[in-house]
């Protein structure tokens, strides 16, 4: 059996346990546990201060009917307020958005404009908005312009966040009928793994269309962050506590991408699980438990897939295909190093 033969083997065994393997192995665990633990008390009184915030580049045909879904949500509007970062727009966006201001400023909800002219990227957006949010306010939820809350929503969060142990919470999220028949059973799956970390308390990535996480866990991201709703999220799980999905919170995304467009996107990605291994270290800490183990096997599977195109490289080399190997690593490179989004 030949070196190639072996290692090809050995990740697609890799591959097999990704799509098979820790599925089943997380449901049987969370199975188990879900009898055993006890129930949790959850304080349907509990109103903490909650700031959404999103960051908007070029966005006109959502952030008008992202506005007025934001303020049709079912919470006390005393205690929560929105906070858009317009990052540089090259069309209408701002001007829509000042107009479907003035109908949330009449129903009383709070809700304020950060606009620059130029764009200087989400992950700059991100840390504007959360250093200036995060000192006035208990929860801090992000959101994507192109997706659509269920209407109860921030009480979710909010009933969620009465459990101490909670540090993250998210929904369930869900694709336009529209979308490629691709993307929703992908969507399908991951919805899927995610319940089965949930009842862990160990979601591992969570989507960026909605996540909520304590205000104190928010830290400032590196200007060169490439996942940053991963990063972001992970990094609030290092100091302990819960990640969970709560299944009633329905993200409903608006916008699809092209089937091209994904892949460019996946591309990107990958790229960001490289960089963010280094980023979050400390979760292989074994003190946090399940958290630990499920990032474990998250990153093990980042590194096959890597290996995968590591592998790719090699075989093209071995058979000669060298313009191949060009092109898909100078593709690889622009994406690593270009990793100031210039979209949210």
């Amino acid at each position: 059996m030949t070196f190639f033969t072996t290692l090809f083997i050995i990740l697609m065994c890799i591959a097999a346990y990704h799509h098979i393997g820790y599925p089943l192995l997380l449901k049987c665990v969370a199975g188990k546990k879900q009898k055993t633990s006890k129930q949790t008390v959850f304080d349907d009184n509990y109103t903490p201060n909650i700031a959404v915030l999103m960051c908007a580049y070029n966005e006109q045909q959502h952030i008008a009917e992202k506005l007025y879904n934001l303020a049709s949500l079912v919470y006390d509007t005393h205690h929560y307020s929105i906070h858009v970062y317009f990052d540089g727009c090259t069309d209408k966006s701002y001007q829509q958005a000042l107009q479907a201001q003035q109908v949330l400023h009449k129903q009383g909800v709070q809700c304020y404009f950060h606009h620059r002219d130029e764009n200087q990227g989400k992950v700059q957006g991100l840390n504007t908005l959360m250093g200036m949010a995060k000192y006035h306010n208990d929860i801090l939820m992000f959101t994507d312009v192109s997706a659509l809350l269920s209407i109860d929503a921030l009480n979710k969060v909010a009933k969620q966040f009465s459990d101490p142990q909670v540090a993250i919470s998210t929904g369930v999220y869900t694709l336009d009928e529209n979308a490629p028949d691709a993307q929703k059973a992908y969507w399908h799956y991951q919805n899927q793994v995610k319940k089965s970390e949930s009842n862990l308390g160990a979601v591992i990535g969570v989507p960026g269309a909605m996540f909520a996480m304590r205000a104190e866990y928010a830290n400032e991201l590196e200007k060169n962050t490439i996942n940053d709703d991963f990063v972001l999220s992970m990094k609030a799980l290092s100091k302990g506590g819960k990640a969970v999905v709560d299944e009633d919170v329905i993200i409903y995304e608006r916008e699809c991408d092209e089937q091209s467009e994904d892949y460019k996107r996946r591309v990107r990605l990958g790229a960001g699980n490289w960089q963010q291994i280094k980023a979050l270290l400390l979760l292989l800490n074994p003190r946090l438990g399940w958290t630990c183990m499920n990032f474990f096997f998250a990153q093990s599977i980042a590194w096959g897939y890597a290996n995968y195109f590591s592998l790719y490289l090699c075989l093209c080399i071995y058979r000669g295909y060298r313009h191949a190997v060009y092109v898909v690593t100078i593709d690889c490179y622009r994406h690593f190093v270009t990793s100031r989004s210039t979209s949210c």
